[in-house]
């Protein structure tokens, strides 16, 4: 996600929590979630360290995350030569 988005742009990450997958993945018929080895977990530790205002919340009663961060944008010395003031612009936003 991050390779293909703009420079600035936000991006969120949403999933079920380990509360969720316990009350009701693990009790289903399915049996996909049963004899789990690792418990589910936001993936912050696979943000990269360059992204900015990393945010984690909890909602719906800590059964899902959503996790936002933003791609920052590119200096302006990073900018293609060929690139137009428009495109300059339009990429900083």
């Amino acid at each position: 996600m991050i390779r293909v988005a703009k420079p600035g742009s936000l991006l969120l990450i949403a999933d079920e929590t380990e509360k969720h997958v316990k009350e009701v993945y693990e009790k289903s018929l399915s049996g996909l979630y049963k004899d789990r080895k690792q418990p589910v977990s936001p993936p912050i530790d696979l943000v990269p360290p360059e992204m900015q205002e990393v945010h984690l919340e909890q909602m719906r009663y800590g059964d899902w995350y959503a996790l936002t961060f933003r791609k920052p944008a590119l200096p302006a010395d990073q900018f293609p030569a060929s690139a137009s003031l428009a495109t300059a612009e339009a990429l900083s936003l």
